[in-house]
């Protein structure tokens, strides 16, 4: 499985573990090359800690001066990873759950 969340973040799947990955620019001798890759950040036991995460991780990319600001730009980003997991598509039903259900 591989979910891409944002522009910068996705999560796939090992055994048991869920691995969230940030796209980063890739730099030589210190300078950007324009180029990216994805970098693993986190190994995580559940999708929920992977999302809670990337929220996290989003928390530290905001300019803000004051309290107000930050709780507003952190219901912006928490709803952005909602919305985004929202538009997954649903497990497909396995073949034999179907014809089960049939009979």
């Amino acid at each position: 499985m591989d979910i891409h969340i944002t522009d910068y973040y996705k999560i796939t799947t090992v055994p048991l573990n869920y691995v969230v990955y940030e796209r980063r620019e890739k730099r030589k001798d210190g300078k950007p090359t324009g180029d990216f890759a994805w970098t693993n950040i986190s190994y995580c036991g559940s999708f929920e800690k992977a999302v809670k995460k990337i929220i996290e991780k989003e928390q530290h990319r905001m300019d803000v001066s004051n309290l107000e600001e930050l709780l507003q730009a952190f219901d912006t980003k928490k709803n952005e990873v909602i919305d985004a997991v929202r538009s997954l598509p649903s497990t497909p039903e396995l073949p034999e759950k179907r014809a089960k259900e049939a009979e």
